[in-house]
């Protein structure tokens, strides 16, 4: 009795059952890059964030060595990446 409309849930036509878009479409706008830079005889890993509007750049983390700052960078930027959308 319910699938057919007749006194249950309304049936939904297949365009109605898309997944929806779980972000907000100015989101594809952001690009996200990380760059390793001297800092005081360390190694600083900033993430640097790209919209339209404005860059953004924030210092993540502070390391020892470079080779451990570029590891942190790359782990860094997959994540970033991913959470925008793999790109």
């Amino acid at each position: 009795m319910g699938r057919d409309g007749e006194g249950g849930a309304p049936r939904r036509d297949r365009e109605d059952r898309r997944p929806r878009p779980a972000r907000d479409p100015g989101d594809l706008d952001r690009t996200v890059d990380t760059v390793v830079v001297p800092d005081k005889g360390r190694w600083a890993v900033d993430l640097i964030v790209m919209s339209r509007e404005s860059v953004v750049r924030h210092r993540i983390s502070v390391h020892p060595t470079k080779e451990r700052a570029e590891i942190s960078a790359r782990i860094i930027k997959r994540t970033a990446d991913r959470d925008l959308g793999g790109r």
